[in-house]
C-alpha cells in the first residue's frame, strides 16, 4: 500500500501527510485497512491535526465495511 510505504518510510521518503492524503484516497474507495489507518492517525494527530470526529467516522465505516 503506497499510504503505508510514506508512512514508515520504506521505497518512499516518510511524509506522514501524504500517508494520511493516500489513506484517505483509499479509505474512499472502500478500503476497510484504510479506514482503520486513517482513524488512528486522526486520533493521534499524525500527518495533521487531531481530529476525533474524523476519527470516529473512520472507525465507524471501517467496522460497517468490515462486516
Amino acid at each position: 500500500m503506497l499510504a503505508a510505504s510514506y508512512q514508515v518510510g520504506v521505497e518512499l521518503p516518510k511524509s506522514l501527510p501524504r500517508a494520511a492524503y493516500w489513506y484517505k484516497k483509499s479509505a474512499d474507495n472502500g478500503d476497510v485497512r484504510a479506514y482503520k489507518k486513517l482513524a488512528i492517525m486522526y486520533k493521534d494527530g499524525t500527518g495533521r491535526g487531531a481530529d476525533y470526529a474524523g476519527c470516529a467516522d473512520g472507525v465507524s465505516k471501517g467496522a460497517v465495511h468490515d462486516g
